[in-house]
Protein backbone atom coordinates (compact mmCIF):
# COMPACT_ATOMS: atom_id res chain seq x y z
CA UNK A 1 0.00 0.00 0.00
CA UNK A 2 1.59 3.41 -0.87
CA UNK A 3 1.87 6.31 1.58
CA UNK A 4 -1.10 8.65 1.27
CA UNK A 5 -2.11 11.42 3.37
CA UNK A 6 -5.35 11.13 4.74
CA UNK A 7 -8.03 12.96 6.89
CA UNK A 8 -9.36 10.93 9.75
CA UNK A 9 -12.67 10.89 11.30
CA UNK A 10 -11.08 10.25 14.80
CA UNK A 11 -8.38 8.93 16.47
CA UNK A 12 -8.72 5.48 16.13
CA UNK A 13 -9.23 5.67 12.89
CA UNK A 14 -5.87 7.06 12.68
CA UNK A 15 -4.70 4.56 15.03
CA UNK A 16 -5.60 1.98 12.78
CA UNK A 17 -3.98 3.38 9.55
CA UNK A 18 -0.56 4.22 11.63
CA UNK A 19 -0.71 0.43 13.06
CA UNK A 20 -1.15 -0.64 8.99
CA UNK A 21 1.45 1.26 8.17
CA UNK A 22 3.82 0.19 10.33
CA UNK A 23 3.36 -3.42 10.66
CA UNK A 24 2.68 -3.98 7.06
CA UNK A 25 4.54 -1.42 5.01
CA UNK A 26 7.23 -1.68 7.86
CA UNK A 27 7.56 2.48 8.39
CA UNK A 28 9.19 3.28 11.31
CA UNK A 29 6.80 5.85 13.49
CA UNK A 30 9.29 8.85 12.81
CA UNK A 31 8.54 8.14 9.03
CA UNK A 32 4.55 8.20 9.75
CA UNK A 33 5.13 11.05 11.87
CA UNK A 34 6.97 13.02 9.35
CA UNK A 35 4.89 11.73 6.61
CA UNK A 36 1.43 12.30 8.50
CA UNK A 37 2.90 15.92 9.79
CA UNK A 38 1.52 14.81 13.18
CA UNK A 39 4.27 14.59 16.29
CA UNK A 40 5.93 11.27 16.70
CA UNK A 41 4.78 10.84 20.71
CA UNK A 42 0.72 11.60 18.71
CA UNK A 43 1.39 8.77 16.39
CA UNK A 44 2.80 6.40 19.46
CA UNK A 45 -0.71 7.72 21.16
CA UNK A 46 -3.01 6.25 18.28
CA UNK A 47 -1.14 3.48 17.58
CA UNK A 48 -1.33 2.17 21.43
CA UNK A 49 -5.16 2.82 21.23
CA UNK A 50 -5.34 0.49 18.03
CA UNK A 51 -3.50 -2.00 19.40
CA UNK A 52 -6.34 -1.37 22.60
CA UNK A 53 -8.16 -4.86 23.69
CA UNK A 54 -11.09 -5.35 21.57
CA UNK A 55 -13.25 -5.01 24.13
CA UNK A 56 -12.21 -1.82 24.91
CA UNK A 57 -12.42 -1.18 21.04
CA UNK A 58 -15.66 -2.38 20.39
CA UNK A 59 -16.88 0.12 23.69
CA UNK A 60 -15.34 3.08 21.49
CA UNK A 61 -16.90 1.86 18.35
CA UNK A 62 -20.42 1.47 19.95
CA UNK A 63 -19.82 4.77 21.24
CA UNK A 64 -19.45 4.20 25.19
CA UNK A 65 -15.81 6.18 25.58
CA UNK A 66 -14.72 8.57 22.97
CA UNK A 67 -11.23 7.45 21.63
CA UNK A 68 -9.31 10.40 23.37
CA UNK A 69 -10.74 9.48 26.63
CA UNK A 70 -9.09 5.82 26.16
CA UNK A 71 -5.78 7.56 24.80
CA UNK A 72 -5.85 9.55 28.30
CA UNK A 73 -6.49 6.49 30.31
CA UNK A 74 -3.75 4.51 28.77
CA UNK A 75 -1.31 7.33 29.29
CA UNK A 76 -2.29 7.05 33.19
CA UNK A 77 -2.07 3.60 32.81
CA UNK A 78 1.78 4.13 31.73
CA UNK A 79 2.55 6.40 33.83
CA UNK A 80 1.24 4.97 36.67
CA UNK A 81 2.23 1.52 35.75
CA UNK A 82 -1.25 0.53 37.56
CA UNK A 83 -1.96 -2.62 38.70
CA UNK A 84 -5.30 -2.64 36.87
CA UNK A 85 -5.47 -3.50 33.32
CA UNK A 86 -6.10 -1.03 30.90
CA UNK A 87 -9.19 -2.97 29.92
CA UNK A 88 -10.59 -2.70 33.47
CA UNK A 89 -9.46 1.30 33.75
CA UNK A 90 -11.15 2.17 30.60
CA UNK A 91 -14.85 -0.23 31.69
CA UNK A 92 -14.63 1.83 35.15
CA UNK A 93 -14.09 5.23 33.35
CA UNK A 94 -17.45 3.73 31.24
CA UNK A 95 -19.12 2.98 34.39
CA UNK A 96 -18.71 6.28 36.16
CA UNK A 97 -19.64 8.43 32.81
CA UNK A 98 -22.97 6.03 32.78
CA UNK A 99 -23.38 7.25 36.43
CA UNK A 100 -22.97 10.30 35.22
CA UNK A 101 -25.13 10.06 32.30
CA UNK A 102 -27.89 9.04 34.52
CA UNK A 103 -27.51 11.45 37.47
CA UNK A 104 -27.39 14.55 34.63
CA UNK A 105 -30.24 12.75 33.34
CA UNK A 106 -32.58 12.46 36.70
CA UNK A 107 -31.79 16.21 37.15
CA UNK A 108 -33.09 17.21 33.29
CA UNK A 109 -29.48 18.33 32.56
CA UNK A 110 -28.46 17.74 29.10
CA UNK A 111 -24.43 18.14 27.77
CA UNK A 112 -25.97 21.12 25.79
CA UNK A 113 -27.01 22.83 28.74
CA UNK A 114 -23.78 21.75 31.07
CA UNK A 115 -21.31 23.02 28.41
CA UNK A 116 -23.45 26.68 27.34
CA UNK A 117 -23.65 26.82 31.19
CA UNK A 118 -19.97 26.42 31.07
CA UNK A 119 -19.24 28.54 28.60
CA UNK A 120 -20.81 31.75 30.12
CA UNK A 121 -19.09 31.06 33.50
CA UNK A 122 -15.78 31.17 31.30
CA UNK A 123 -16.75 34.01 29.56
CA UNK A 124 -17.49 36.04 33.29
CA UNK A 125 -14.18 34.74 34.88
CA UNK A 126 -12.03 36.09 31.61
CA UNK A 127 -12.56 39.74 32.78
CA UNK A 128 -11.57 39.04 36.29
CA UNK A 129 -7.79 38.88 37.16
CA UNK A 130 -7.46 36.95 40.15
CA UNK A 131 -5.79 33.58 41.60
CA UNK A 132 -8.83 31.91 42.15
CA UNK A 133 -10.60 33.36 38.92
CA UNK A 134 -7.57 31.62 37.15
CA UNK A 135 -8.15 28.25 39.21
CA UNK A 136 -12.24 28.59 38.37
CA UNK A 137 -11.43 29.17 35.04
CA UNK A 138 -8.41 26.27 34.86
CA UNK A 139 -11.14 23.88 36.19
CA UNK A 140 -14.01 25.38 33.53
CA UNK A 141 -11.56 24.19 30.80
CA UNK A 142 -10.35 20.52 32.34
CA UNK A 143 -14.05 19.84 33.05
CA UNK A 144 -15.13 21.10 29.17
CA UNK A 145 -11.96 18.75 27.59
CA UNK A 146 -13.60 15.57 29.63
CA UNK A 147 -11.02 15.12 32.28
CA UNK A 148 -11.88 12.31 34.51
CA UNK A 149 -13.45 13.11 37.84
CA UNK A 150 -10.08 12.34 39.66
CA UNK A 151 -8.47 15.04 38.13
CA UNK A 152 -11.28 17.57 38.80
CA UNK A 153 -11.09 16.36 42.37
CA UNK A 154 -7.07 17.05 42.67
CA UNK A 155 -7.66 20.64 41.62
CA UNK A 156 -10.41 21.34 43.79
CA UNK A 157 -8.62 20.45 46.42
CA UNK A 158 -6.39 23.14 48.17
CA UNK A 159 -2.69 23.25 47.70
CA UNK A 160 -0.88 22.51 51.17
Amino acid sequence: MPFRKKKFDNPLEAGRYFLQLKTQEGMSVEKISEACEKSVPAVYKYIALAEAPQSVLDAIDEGRIPPTRVIRIIDKHKKQKSKLSLEKMVMNAIEQREANKTIMESQGISKLTVKSRLAAFQDELKHTKTRNAKLLLDFAEKLNQGAPVSELVAMAQPKR
